[in-house]
Order: structure tokens, then sequence, then C-alpha cells
């Protein structure tokens, strides 16, 4: 049994194409979080004003899925969150980056989803997260975009996952698709993940009905995609305990 040494950690997804699969990583994260055993509350961060995908997901949670599994809220806008609201999982609109580092210390962990774009703005989170996951599908016209996006991280020192996800398979074969997207991201292998998530219709009905990957009905697929979000998860514990600069700002102090 794998156990997690618990600090407060502040995860961004982010890609260049919308498509990747940015937003099912997002909210999958979120739900793998408020699973930790000394997580308490987790902040969902929706910063796609023009589509809002993980703000949405949560509405269609609070419409299908019993409270008894996980409690949650969600806010059109900042200015509207409770604090004293008790949930375990909470997600906010936010129009700008203005107010999300004021407001993740009153949360143990914070996932910020964002607009498929590159600009200040990403690179802005990306600075603020303890760690950025880039997801990105096999096909060499999405890999090679999110590669570039991990050169300029990786010049600025942030620390980042690539992640395979959506990814065609014949049976349980990969294609030559995904093989060749692999040899591509070996130039990263410190940062690509091992995991990678397969493109199903478990996960997609899943989404659907506002669970997370690792909630799909088919317990293979359930136990992959949370053995994936608990490598993401591990990935970015080590980083959170040597920068005590991060829990100091993480309690408000």
């Amino acid at each position: 049994m794998v156990s997690f040494v618990v600090v407060r950690m502040i995860f961004f997804v982010a890609n260049l194409k919308g498509g990747s699969g940015k937003s099912s990583i997002a909210v999958s994260l979120s739900v793998a979080l408020c699973r930790l055993p000394t997580s308490l509350r987790v902040l969902l961060v929706d910063l796609n004003a023009e589509q809002g995908s993980s703000f949405d997901w949560l509405g269609g949670r609070m419409e299908h899925q019993p409270k008894r599994l996980l409690i949650c809220e969600r806010y059109s806008h900042q200015r509207d969150w409770v604090p004293d609201q008790v949930t375990q999982l909470t997600c906010i609109r936010f129009h700008g980056q203005r107010g999300i580092a004021e407001l993740a210390p009153n949360f143990d962990h914070v996932v910020i989803d964002v607009l498929p774009q590159l600009s200040h703005l990403v690179f802005d989170m990306a600075a603020l997260a303890d760690l950025t996951v880039l997801p990105t599908s096999p096909s060499i016209m999405d890999a090679r975009p999110t590669v570039e996006i991990a050169k300029s991280f990786k010049k600025c020192g942030f620390d980042y996952r690539l992640l395979l996800n959506r990814v065609s398979t014949a049976g349980r074969t990969p294609t030559a698709e995904f093989e060749f997207a692999q040899n591509y991201l070996a130039t990263f292998e410190r940062n690509t993940l091992e995991g990678w998530i397969p493109m199903r219709p478990a996960y997609a009905r899943a989404l659907a009905r506002g669970k997370a990957l690792q909630e799909c009905s088919y317990g293979d697929l359930s136990i992959y995609a949370g053995m994936v979000m608990r490598e993401i998860i591990e990935a970015a514990s080590p980083w959170a305990i040597k920068g005590a600069p991060r829990k100091t700002r993480a309690a408000g102090k």
C-alpha cells in the first residue's frame, strides 16, 4: 500500500489546444485529492469563462451523485464564495487570475483548469503551482505544441509532468500512434508520467454524470485511472515538502 505525505499542493492543468482532456484530468485530480486521508477542502478553479467544463461537470455531480459521496458546491464568481460553507470540493469560476492566490490558503489543495491558450496567465499559474500537468493526445499535431510548452516551462524552472491522454488502443494494445508519441516524449522522460489514460466510452459516461475517471463503472478502468491520479499527486509531494515557503503561503502567514 502506498502512503502519502500530505501537504498543501497547488496543481495546474494546461494545454495550448482544446480536446486534450484537460478538464477531465483536472476534475479527476480534484476528486483524488478529496480522498486523501487528511484532505478536508479542495478548490477547483475554472479559469475557462468561455466554456467552463469543470464548472459544468460539478453541476452534473451535484445533480446525479449522492452528497454522501462528496459534499460539493460551485460558484459562478469568486465574490459569491461563502467561507463558512462546509464542502469537500468547491468549484469557483474565476474571470481572470486575480484573487486565486488570496483564496488558496482557505483550502487544503487547489486544482486550476485554464483556457486552452498560451498567455501570461498560463505562465503566472505555472509559477503559482507546485506542479503543472500537461495532458496531450498521442497525435503528433497535439504532442508537438505540448512539448513546446514543456520546453518553455523547463527554461522558467517550473515543475511539470506530461501525460498521454485519450489514447486509442486495439483491445488492450496501444496503437502505433501511441508508441510514436511515447518515443517523441522520451526527450522529457523524467517529466513524463508512466501512466496514461485510454479512450473509453465508460470514462465519457462517468464524466457526463459528474463522476471522476477513477469512479467509472468498470473496475479495471477505475483502478487504472486512480493509479494515474496517484502518480500525479506523488510527483508533486516531494516538491511541496521541500518548498517550506509554499506551506507558509498556503497557511496564509
